[in-house]
């Protein structure tokens, strides 16, 4: 596992980085799910293990549920808002290229002919930014009867 930081209220741990809580939209008991602020493309977004674990093989049984599953609702919401499909990806171990010591999965929306490189990060956005995206993500799964702070898939 990863060293857990010192935390405020308002913030979440990806890897090393603290996030502020206002760039999450979904926070469940096992997963959340969050605007980066930095993005390979407009939309892109990730969704994590709330325990800090470094590979996808590290996930107990109920949070790899969790966490797919929740890629899957978040993807239909992002191909719902973006009017578009989207990239699910994860690099899983510093060989296969994860640079966040931190278990996850990219969805990216992509726009057709548009290149996707994971590589690629653009210039870090302003939290302004981040918490307005995140803002207009979260109103949809709050809509949602599925949507609950404490949703477990088991």
């Amino acid at each position: 596992m990863i060293k857990q930081k010192p935390l405020k209220s308002n913030e979440v741990q990806f890897g090393t980085e603290i996030i502020n809580a206002a760039q999450t939209f979904i926070m469940r008991k096992n997963v959340l799910a969050f605007v980066p602020p930095r993005q390979v493309t407009p939309g892109h977004v990730i969704v994590c293990p709330r325990r800090l674990l470094r590979r996808l093989s590290d996930l107990n049984e109920i949070e790899t549920i969790e966490l797919w599953a929740t890629a899957q609702e978040v993807s239909k919401v992002l191909e719902s808002i973006h009017r578009t499909e989207v990239v699910i990806t994860v690099t899983d171990g510093e060989d296969a290229g994860q640079m966040v010591d931190h278990a996850h999965i990219h969805i990216l929306p992509k726009q057709r002919g548009g290149e996707i490189k994971l590589e690629s990060y653009g210039a870090v956005r302003s939290e302004t930014e981040a918490f307005e995206e995140a803002s207009k993500y979260r109103a949809h799964f709050e809509q949602n009867p599925l949507y609950a702070e404490s949703k477990s898939f088991v």
